[in-house]
C-alpha cells in the first residue's frame, strides 16, 4: 500500500501532508491529511507525527484550530498477553498525550483516536478505553456494516475498525469502503468539532 502510495501522484496532491515512510514496512502505520500536520512533542513542527509502536500521534490544524489525532493499531486480542499488548497501546498514548498537557478526555481539546482497534463497540477493551481514557466510541448505533473480514457479507462482518473521539466531536456520518488487497474494509466518517471558545 506504501508503495502504491508513493506511485500515484494523484493520492499525494489530494493529501499534500504526510507522516509516515515509503517503505514496504509490514505494520507501517502512514497518516495522509489535507491540513498541516504538527507533532506533539514539538508543537512547531509539521515535520509529522509522533511515533511509537502501535501509534502515530499529532495535531492536525484546521483552519487555525489545532485538533489531536493519532493513527493506532493495537494487538489483536488473540491471547491474554496480545490482550494485555493492545491495551498497553492505548495507555501508553494517553500518557504520551499527558506529557504535553492534554488529557485524553477533556473537552476542550477535541481529539481523534483512529484506526485498527481490533476490538468491536461492546468489547471489554472498548469499554475499558472509553471509561479508563473518557472517549466515546465514534460508530453510530444506527450504523450496522461491520469491517472485518471483508469477504463476507456486511451483516456477518466485524466493527473492528473505527474511531474513539472526545466529548464534542459529533459523528454526522459513517460507512465501510472497499479497499483494494486488503481483508478489512475501510471507513468514512464525516466529524463535527465544535468550535475552541470564542471561535
Amino acid at each position: 500500500i506504501n508503495r502504491d502510495l508513493a506511485e500515484h501522484g494523484g493520492v499525494t496532491q489530494r493529501y499534500p501532508y504526510r507522516a509516515g515512510t515509503d517503505k514496504d514496512v509490514s505494520g507501517q502505520i502512514v497518516v495522509l491529511s489535507r491540513h498541516p500536520l504538527f507533532k506533539t512533542d514539538r508543537p512547531d513542527s509539521t515535520e509529522g507525527l509522533t511515533s511509537s509502536w502501535g501509534y502515530r500521534a499529532g495535531f492536525v490544524d484546521v483552519q487555525g484550530q489545532r485538533i489531536g489525532f493519532s493513527a493506532v493499531h493495537p494487538a489483536s486480542p488473540r491471547t491474554r498477553n496480545t490482550w494485555l499488548v493492545g491495551q498497553h497501546t492505548f495507555g501508553r498514548l494517553a500518557r504520551h498525550y499527558e506529557r504535553v498537557g492534554i488529557p485524553l478526555g477533556a473537552r476542550d481539546h477535541p481529539m481523534i483516536i483512529a484506526g485498527d482497534l481490533n476490538s468491536s463497540p461492546t468489547s471489554l477493551r472498548t469499554r475499558l478505553v472509553t471509561r479508563d481514557l473518557g472517549l466515546l466510541r465514534a460508530k453510530p448505533l444506527s450504523a450496522w456494516d461491520g469491517t472485518f473480514p471483508a469477504s463476507l457479507p456486511w451483516f456477518a462482518r466485524s466493527s473492528i475498525d473505527g474511531a474513539f473521539v472526545t466529548p464534542g466531536v459529533t459523528i454526522s456520518d459513517w460507512s465501510t469502503l472497499q479497499i483494494p488487497g486488503s481483508d478489512h474494509r475501510g471507513v468514512s466518517m464525516s466529524l463535527v468539532v465544535e468550535a475552541e471558545p470564542g471561535g
